[in-house]
């Protein structure tokens, strides 16, 4: 997803004295703060306006589960600004994770065109644009607060970082849902985050309908090949459950048949990286972590000796 910037080469473009004096206003007790600035811009005053209104910041579930669960070195602050272009990134100079109006009001374009493809009308279709946006939403500040921890708790990373954050925030949304979220609503708001993938597919191609050069040598995979990572993530999440995934063809078997093996890795890598940074105060939720790579290292062992294979 070429809107995201990568974590060390981009800043946001926010005044901090005027990022600050927001901020303190909407301090909440755990590690993160969240702030609303005003847009420049009147045509982006009504998603300002929402955002706001709503604090949808706050509410979204991963950042509600993660706040509070790590030691930091300090606060991460999240920040709906107008930027110039649609985007999303973090900022290690500030620890701030900035999501831009412009990009909230593609999104909320791209929802209303899906939903007129699904043929989905009148209120039907404001509700399924929002779920569309609200699905993104989570997924974007997922991914941004993965660049945040992977700087804040300097934790090591192997091959591209915009990967192993795109395997955290699908691991994070498939296992913090909103309340009264089933299984099925989680794998269905990733797919339409995975669609957002997909829109970048024209962005990146050159004028003889390859990639550009640029599109190659981005930090960022490509949408097509990201897109498929996030359905492989799902299906080898539980493939039974998810065995549609590869029937419909958003999946190809000669891929799934790894995604087992990359799903449980993947799980597993970012829990032993965030473990050691556990808060004290929240002793349950290591002792569940704990138990849960012990069930994982039994697996393992079933696997080696023959009775388990991916």
């Amino acid at each position: 997803m070429a809107a995201f910037a990568p974590a060390a080469a981009r800043s946001a473009d926010v005044p901090s004295s005027a990022a600050d004096t927001r901020v303190r206003a909407v301090t909440p007790a755990g590690n993160f703060r969240y702030a609303y600035l005003p847009p420049r811009s009147p045509d982006l005053e009504p998603v300002h306006a929402r955002m706001e209104s709503l604090d949808l910041l706050r509410r979204l579930p991963e950042l509600h589960w993660l706040d509070g669960l790590l030691v930091l070195p300090g606060p991460v602050t999240y920040i709906a600004a107008e930027c110039g272009e649609a985007d999303a990134f973090y900022d290690p100079r500030r620890a701030n994770v900035v999501l831009c109006y412009e990009m909230l009001t593609v999104l909320y374009r791209q929802g209303g065109e899906r939903a007129e493809v699904l043929g989905i009308t009148g209120v039907d279709a404001v509700e399924a644009a929002e779920d569309y946006v609200w699905a993104n939403l989570r997924f974007i500040a997922s991914h941004e607060t993965g660049h945040a921890l992977i700087d804040l708790l300097d934790l090591p990373v192997t091959g591209r970082q915009e990967d192993a954050v795109d395997q955290f925030a699908t691991s994070l949304m498939q296992h913090i849902g909103e309340e009264g979220e089933s299984r099925r609503q989680a794998v269905d708001n990733l797919r339409m985050a995975a669609h957002w993938f997909l829109t970048r597919v024209e962005e990146q191609a050159d004028d003889e309908g390859g990639f550009s050069l640029d599109a190659y040598a981005d930090t960022h995979s490509l949408g097509l090949q990201r897109y498929f990572n996030l359905q492989c993530l799902l299906y080898g999440s539980d493939p039974q459950r998810f065995a549609a995934i590869v029937e419909s063809g958003d999946l190809p078997v000669s891929r799934a048949r790894y995604c087992p093996g990359e799903a449980r890795r993947a799980q597993e890598a970012w829990v032993r990286l965030l473990l050691p940074h556990f808060s004290p105060a929240r002793p349950e939720l290591r002792q569940e972590a704990e138990e849960w790579l012990r069930r994982r290292a039994g697996e393992r062992s079933t696997r080696r000796s023959g009775f388990i294979r991916d």
